[in-house]
């Protein structure tokens, strides 16, 4: 073109940018005009929770930091509502947080950043949707510590202590290289408590690194209720040490009838000693009097799971199923609806069913299924929470239940019996050696096999048996052989691989045992009912050859007598001939009377090629005709 022309597509373009921004500030005055329109929102309120964490990982670049904010609203906001297709919240959808006070993250460096969050949960009987918000920051300043913050307007009217209706959560952001992540916070929008001391919970924390049982420092975390004094005068406290809270004596504050809310809210502080990082939730805190009968977790059987604060030992790359039971007293069975934390990746739950049957006299049951596929990550640990709501008007929940999971990499079994990894056995001609194979598994949900290696002629084993009834993984295989006679000699190695399901499959393993058995030369034990004549046969030579070798027999016709043979004894059934330069096969035979051929079998050792060496000792049956031997 015509310098100083200008392209029709360019001139398109400066008429779309116009538009666009025209568009924009339309939007602008709409919102303004919606937000005079519908009601003030501290009148309303619409903010339920929120708790807001951060982590250092290594794909992000240096200085940088990733913020996690999970948070609960009300799905009666308008403005929520309007930001989504069918102008109702639903799982999935992306909502930007708004409100008064300017509700974004403040990352304490004096920059901001709009809050994004995807809605996890949606809970229209509370009217209560959850989601969790993941942003990503870049401080300039890496010699200093933030405090990042999240703020705004306005808590929602039922709760009795809302003041002004603003809230505040903060974490301590470290820029040293050696602190990586601060405590993350698990817990549920709303915790419900009695007005005794027999319904207490724990504010659940934990971190990105390893599970504290592997830390020497493991109670690193402290747990701070914000004005503490306030609420001990009225009956709630919490331990420092553990973050278990409970009530005593707070009539006072469960006013009203027994369906009434009575909703507070409370702001507790994590703080990791360990690191000096800290963080923040704050939360509803829903009081029922002792008479509200409320649902109770049941963990007390055989496919239940161990609330906080059990550790539950999980091995990645490995599928568990557990049943969540809860319990309420009546004969009327109730319709339940389950509410979880954040669920870690491969984590289902089934809807809460009733039970045909009572658990005990007066209580029903209502059952829900775990079912984890543990990933194949890093050894780390996690927590989740949970609790039941009644589908009816009052919308009467449990207290939460948390689950602590200490995620292991799988190991390989290891032997029980033997011990060691090389035994060396002795083992004589006729007797029936028995060994009892033991291996262990940590890991209780592994499939821990034994496979016998390379066995000799005539060794069996049993099918490899794990005891049900006790809570360890632990298998056994009897194995059971017999050296037949004229294997005096043999050396000969008896192995066995103890191996689980994930072995050579990125995790899991094998552990291998290894009996030396050696089988004396010349030596025979008697099992039940042999004979000196049936003996003699199976070694070439006669029984009074036998009587011969073994003068303790003073009556060789009988078995089991005094003066005759009995089982398990030890016989001699040839003579061990110590080499002397010179020596040969052929000069051995000739010498006692018999043939190479039955020296070579009552010596495995030797072989017609390999030549006898002077000090070894060879088993000879030597023959009592005078004609044979020289």
């Amino acid at each position: 073109p015509w310098p100083g022309s200008v392209r029709a597509d360019d001139e398109f373009s400066s008429h779309m940018t116009n538009r666009r921004k025209e568009v924009h500030a339309m939007k602008r005055l709409l919102w303004i005009l919606l937000m005079m329109l519908i009601p003030h929102p501290a009148e309303g309120g619409h903010f339920k929770y929120a708790s807001l964490s951060w982590s250092k990982p290594t794909d992000l670049p240096p200085n940088y930091v990733r913020f996690t904010l999970v948070s609960a609203w009300s799905t009666k906001f308008l403005p929520f509502q309007l930001q989504t297709p069918n102008q109702e919240v639903a799982v999935g959808d992306t909502i930007r947080i708004q409100g008064l006070g300017n509700p974004v993250l403040n990352f304490g460096d004096g920059k901001s950043s709009v809050v994004l969050t995807k809605v996890l949960l949606v809970d229209n009987d509370l009217e209560m949707w959850r989601g969790e918000a993941v942003i990503e920051h870049e401080y300039t300043n890496s010699s200093r510590n933030y405090i990042a913050y999240f703020s705004g307007c306005c808590r929602s009217q039922s709760v009795l202590n809302r003041h002004d209706g603003y809230f505040n959560v903060s974490t301590e952001v470290s820029m040293s290289e050696l602190v990586p992540f601060s405590p993350r916070i698990a817990i549920l929008p709303r915790v419900i408590l009695q007005t005794d001391a027999l319904s207490p919970f724990y504010v659940t924390a934990f971190d990105s690194g390893p599970h504290p049982l592997q830390s020497p420092n493991s109670s690193h975390f402290e747990w701070t209720l914000k004005n503490e004094t306030d609420w001990n005068a009225n009956g709630l406290y919490i331990n420092r040490t553990t973050g278990e809270m409970w009530v005593n004596n707070m009539t006072d504050l469960a006013k009203s009838t027994a369906t009434a809310e009575n909703l507070y809210s409370i702001l507790v502080e994590v703080s990791d000693t360990k690191y000096s990082t800290v963080t923040q939730a704050d939360l509803e805190l829903q009081i029922f009097g002792a008479q509200t009968v409320i649902p109770e977790y049941d963990g007390n059987f055989s496919q239940g799971i161990d609330g906080f604060p059990a550790v539950n030992e999980v091995y990645k790359m490995y599928t568990y199923q557990h049943v969540m039971r809860f319990i309420m007293p009546g004969a009327d069975q109730l319709s339940m609806r389950l509410l979880t934390s954040t669920l870690p990746d491969g984590f289902a739950v089934s809807p809460v069913n009733p039970m045909s049957t009572n658990v005990r006299g007066g209580y029903m049951g209502y059952e829900a299924s775990l079912v984890w596929t543990v990933p194949a990550i890093k050894d780390s640990w996690t927590v989740i929470c949970f609790q039941v709501f009644t589908n009816s008007t009052s919308h009467v929940g449990s207290a939460q239940t948390c689950l602590d999971f200490y995620m292991r990499q799988d190991h390989g079994p290891v032997w029980e019996n033997p011990t060691l990894n090389i035994m060396q056995e002795y083992i004589y001609m006729g007797q029936t050696w028995t060994y009892e194979l033991v291996a262990k598994d940590m890991n209780l949900a592994d499939n821990v096999t034994i496979t016998p290696i390379d066995l000799p002629l005539g060794a069996t084993v049993t099918p490899v048996y794990r005891d049900p009834n006790i809570q360890s993984n632990i298998v056994s295989m009897n194995v059971t052989w017999m050296p037949p006679p004229k294997s005096g000699g043999e050396e000969l190695n008896l192995c066995f691989e103890a191996s689980d399901y994930l072995n050579g499959m990125n995790g899991g393993g094998s552990s291998r045992v290894c009996f030396e058995t050696r089988i004396p030369k010349c030596l025979y034990m008697v099992r039940s009912g042999d004979t000196l004549k049936s003996i003699a046969a199976n070694f070439s030579t006669s029984w009074l050859q036998l009587w011969a070798l073994n003068k303790q027999i003073s009556k060789p016709e009988g078995y089991g007598f005094e003066g005759g043979i009995t089982a398990g004894q030890i016989l001699n059934v040839g003579q061990l001939v110590l080499i002397n330069p010179g020596d040969t096969l052929e000069k051995l035979a000739a010498k006692f009377g018999t043939t190479m051929r039955l020296i070579l079998d009552m010596n495995k050792d030797i072989t017609p090629l390999q030549p006898l060496v002077v000090g070894q000792y060879v088993c000879v049956i030597p023959s009592s005709c005078a004609e044979r031997a020289l």
